[in-house]
């Protein structure tokens, strides 16, 4: 029975009454709790603060619903107030955050947007934001924004908070006699991409190879199991969080191309471990191009 109460109880501070105006920018509660302190989201509810009109007056359906009596400014510091900041450590990102919110009216979340790009292209911003105005060509709202002095003033920070959720594809090129090898991913390091390519020379070693072969590997997250996730976060991160890695393999042999995929799961946590070793995967994926190749191995 206690446990059961104890589930329910953490269910409700979870989700609790999360405003479905906040939940169509954004996804997580956490999340926007995190934004504020506890004492700011008192201020900017109670005290009829007009931070929270500013931050929406871009977006509509939000402002007209915090100047009508639907709203309930107690409703939403409740909410708020268990997963706010508990002190102020970063009173100067405050304009930030204005200047994050006018771009995540259209983009659902600062994970969300920091992800249609590469790390780099958002770095490019420093140095030229027509890229920018491009996408927004047909947004006139938008391009006089980018055009403003707020934009600038804050373009340097606003990407390095973005720029911990944009990925960072790298690419590894290897070479060893006639296998030529590139190596694709989020994050990737030269001593992973080594690893895998000593993979798949122990996998080619016994074969006949007279033609160069290129191989071009990479690697994307596919999944991340949300029931795993809800019930790791309620055994204390004891029990594994299961994902799943998609593996796209390429090779260019005798004028032909050849393609193959694989899903690798592994967990992490307490209790974590992958479920196919390296070896297996490398195994299993050239296993297919050896025989599509018509690779004489013996």
């Amino acid at each position: 029975m206690r446990s059961i109460f104890i589930l329910l109880l953490s269910t409700t501070i979870l989700f609790g009454v999360y405003d479905s105006q906040c939940k169509y920018c954004h996804s997580s509660k956490i999340t926007l709790s995190k934004i504020y302190t506890k004492k700011q989201w008192h201020k900017y509810t109670y005290h009829k603060d007009k931070t929270l009109r500013d931050i929406h007056k871009r977006n509509l359906d939000v402002y007209d619903y915090l100047n009508s009596s639907l709203y309930e400014p107690s409703k939403l510091y409740d909410d708020m107030s268990f997963f706010a900041k508990k002190e102020e450590k970063h009173i100067e990102i405050k304009r930030v955050e204005v200047a994050e919110a006018s771009c995540i009216v259209c983009h659902n979340n600062k994970q969300t947007l920091a992800n249609l790009w590469q790390l780099s292209q958002w770095k490019e911003l420093l140095v030229s934001s027509q890229t920018l105005k491009t996408a927004h060509k047909s947004q006139p709202k938008v391009i006089k924004y980018i055009n403003s002095k707020e934009y600038n003033q804050n373009l340097k920070k606003l990407i390095n908070r973005l720029s911990k959720y944009a990925p960072n594809m790298q690419k590894i090129k290897l070479k060893s006699k006639k296998i030529s090898f590139l190596f694709e991913k989020n994050n990737g390091k030269k001593e992973e991409a080594q690893k895998v390519f000593t993979e798949i020379k122990n996998s080619l070693n016994h074969c006949n190879i007279k033609t160069p072969i290129n191989l071009h590997i990479s690697i994307t997250n596919q999944d991340t199991s949300v029931a795993s996730a809800i019930v790791s976060v309620f055994t204390l991160f004891i029990a594994p969080i299961n994902s799943t890695n998609t593996w796209t393999m390429v090779a260019k042999y005798k004028n032909m191309t050849f393609k193959e995929q694989i899903d690798i799961k592994h967990s992490s946590g307490f209790f974590g471990k992958d479920h196919k070793t390296l070896t297996e995967s490398i195994d299993k994926l050239m296993s297919r191009f050896k025989k599509n190749m018509n690779l004489s191995c013996k």
